[in-house]
């Protein structure tokens, strides 16, 4: 039976700033703690390859909703996964997490329609994904759709991954690397030309600095510009390839 008051969060952010981490966190939280909502994470890039498969066509065109024919393709429609899945839809106690609306191609005004007329309309809850511009914000109905964005990384989110990751609680040596790593962040980090951020407000380029200085530590100085800093990081990748070749 259809069911009206499905929720919807549309979470907009920046390339690689987290968007699809944040939904992987969702989809641990919601199974170790136990969470009414059985996760369901799908790629809307994935989704929308198998929309345009001719040999989907009928599972698309006659399951309950799309969320469920892809399941249904993907697992197999007589697997104990899909039906598990499935029961859990049907139930309304499947949290669908679609991640990269922006990357949905072709399909992506079809899907942006089936979103916003079926999947909130039958009472599912989702968490949906996009690039701010990659995404046709009328397609959904604002009454619906709750509409968030990440932010940036803070001065102090940052300093907090950077301690994790070199271990600042471990030992005074860790903390004297945090520090210096703090203080080559403050003052030799360049800034984003439009937003005036430090560029490792970023997760990606954040995680990038902290593996170019592990690496580097000792062997020579720190990039001071992105184009150094993405040359860094291109030849740290390049030579570990060659070690595992």
């Amino acid at each position: 039976p259809e069911k009206a008051g499905g929720v919807c969060v549309f979470i907009t952010a920046n390339p690689a700033a987290g968007k699809t981490c944040l939904m992987s966190q969702l989809v641990v939280e919601s199974i170790t703690n136990h969470s009414e909502l059985v996760p369901v994470f799908i790629k809307v890039q994935e989704l929308q390859k198998r929309l345009r498969e001719k040999e989907n066509r009928h599972v698309f065109g006659t399951k309950w909703n799309w969320v469920d024919a892809y399941l249904a393709v993907t697992h197999g429609s007589d697997s104990e996964l899909y039906l598990f899945l499935r029961q859990a839809l049907m139930a309304r106690r499947a949290l669908i997490l679609l991640d990269g609306i922006d990357e949905a191609g072709q399909a992506r005004s079809a899907i942006e329609r089936h979103i916003s007329d079926v999947l909130v309309p039958q009472g599912n809850f989702l968490v949906m994904t996009s690039r701010p511009a990659g995404v046709d914000e009328a397609s959904f109905d604002r009454t619906l759709v709750h509409r968030l964005e990440l932010q940036p990384l803070s001065d102090e989110q940052q300093a907090k991954v950077i301690e994790h990751r070199l271990g600042a609680a471990g030992s005074e040596h860790a903390q004297q690397r945090v520090e210096r790593l703090l203080q080559y962040v403050r003052d030799n980090v360049p800034r984003d030309v439009e937003t005036g951020e430090r560029v490792t407000s970023n997760p990606l380029m954040l995680s990038m600095v902290i593996s170019i200085y592990e690496i580097n530590e000792g062997h020579g100085g720190m990039p001071t510009t992105v184009s150094e800093l993405y040359e860094f990081a291109s030849s740290t990748m390049l030579q570990r390839l060659d070690k595992k070749g």
